[in-house]
């Protein structure tokens, strides 16, 4: 089907757009009604007479034209859309139908076309839309994951894009919008990092802050040198990261297309598997820095602003905080970020572990010498203990003999009692003693 061309002077289409500040927004916007007027043939301006005209039907005359619609241009997305091949030379056909994300997104842009003339629909029961089928999720990544991804970019620049995606959290777009003013400065000066920096996001069309680790700061030098051997020439207006071939600039979709290479030459995705969601996307490489950054501690508001999300009139509470403490916050989990310091942190590990080994050993050769000073310093006590025995059972038999042989001797019976008390009283102490 060949697509309509649309008249964007249109009142209705001025109307609906002129509300849409932000400009990746309109740009989505203006797709999906070109696609939608392409699917129905219908103006803007025959759209709205349709949806009025069916609105003023009674309840039991109404067609619903407009959920029909919808729903009709859903299933036309899925089934017979057209998805092409990429890139330079004669474009072929791929395969028909978008994908459940792609069509609900284009879907949804044209509902917001109806609700600016008040035709909101809910769509509910059997009109209700499919919810997209999640094939695979983005991955959360760590520094060592990365460094994997790293390892398989085929060129410096790649590397650096890599690098720089994760340990900023930028989107691509934000990405591909960064100069070579922006961090001269820190080149020039040598600065360490963290490196911060101020950026605009296309998206919400934000000015914000975020912070550049040493493993991208490394990356982007040396990608730098690279290109000047080439012969680039660098300006404070030269995008930061440019095309292979040629001077111009990197493009979203370029690093779109070079994460899924690295994708599939990482393990993260089959060769048959073109289609699905990249799970190691640039989205997922953001999504892992805010991830790691709210996980250690970093407040909602701070990891928003290092994001580029639009906060309102939350922002205040950012300018409250002194841009050291803020730096800070960053340098304390710059190592969740950095490979490098994963790969020093275990050798430290793999040291203490040593450490703590050697120091077991002394311990217990330490115990075990005053183990054998103490089992013999018992086996003497304990000789002794046995002598005094000894002694004791001796004197303690002569003494009841003596007594034995002076009771009889005694004529008084008070005498004679005292000493026969006396003598119990011995063989009880004697008792008590083999008791004990």
């Amino acid at each position: 089907m060949k697509t309509r061309k649309v008249n964007w002077k249109e009142p209705e289409l001025k109307k609906w757009l002129d509300n849409i500040s932000n400009e990746g927004t309109r740009s989505l916007y203006q797709l999906a009604f070109t696609r939608y007027t392409t699917f129905t043939g219908l103006s803007a301006a025959r759209m709205v007479d349709e949806a009025e005209k069916d609105a003023r039907l009674p309840v039991r005359r109404k067609k619903d034209v407009v959920q029909h619609r919808i729903l009709g241009f859903y299933k036309w997305l899925k089934e017979e859309w057209a998805v092409n091949t990429r890139g330079r030379g004669e474009q072929k056909l791929r395969r028909r139908g978008m994908t459940d994300n792609s069509a609900l997104t284009l879907v949804h842009a044209v509902r917001s076309f109806y609700s600016e003339f008040g035709f909101g629909l809910k769509m509910k029961g059997k009109s209700r839309l499919p919810k997209p089928k999640v094939e695979n999720k983005r991955a959360r990544l760590n520094a060592l994951q990365v460094k994997t991804l790293v390892d398989n970019a085929r060129t410096l620049r790649d590397k650096a894009v890599i690098l720089t995606m994760f340990q900023t959290g930028m989107d691509a777009s934000t990405l591909c919008g960064v100069t070579y003013g922006q961090i001269a400065g820190h080149l020039k000066a040598n600065d360490p990092s963290p490196w911060k920096l101020s950026l605009h996001r296309p998206k919400t069309g934000v000015d914000y802050e975020t912070f550049m680790g040493k493993d991208s700061i490394e990356a982007v030098k040396t990608y730098i040198r690279d290109m000047e051997r080439r012969g680039v020439i660098f300006d404070g207006s030269t995008q930061l990261f440019l095309k292979e071939r040629g001077k111009q600039g990197l493009e979203t979709n370029l690093v779109q297309n070079m994460m899924r290479d690295i994708a599939i030459r990482a393990g993260y995705l089959g060769e048959n598997e073109k289609e699905r969601i990249n799970p190691v996307s640039p989205h997922a490489l953001r999504e892992s820095f805010g991830s790691l950054m709210l996980n250690s501690g970093v407040t909602d508001t701070v990891v928003d602003f290092w994001l580029g999300h639009a906060v309102g009139e939350m922002s205040h509470a950012y300018k409250e905080l002194q841009a050291e403490s803020v730096q800070k916050m960053y340098e304390q989990r710059e190592h969740l970020l950095s490979s490098s310091d994963q790969g020093l942190t275990q050798e430290k590990l793999e040291q203490v572990k040593e450490e703590v080994k050697n120091e077991a050993k002394d311990w217990y050769g330490h115990f075990a010498e005053e183990n054998v000073k103490l089992r013999s310093t018992l086996i003497d006590t304990k000789g002794q203990v046995e002598k005094l025995d000894g002694k004791w059972e001796q004197k303690f038999t002569q003494l009841t003999a003596l007594l034995e042989q002076i009771l009889p001797m005694t004529d008084s019976p008070t005498e004679a009692g005292s000493k026969q008390f006396l003598l119990e009283e011995i063989k009880k102490l004697g008792s008590s003693k083999e008791t004990a």
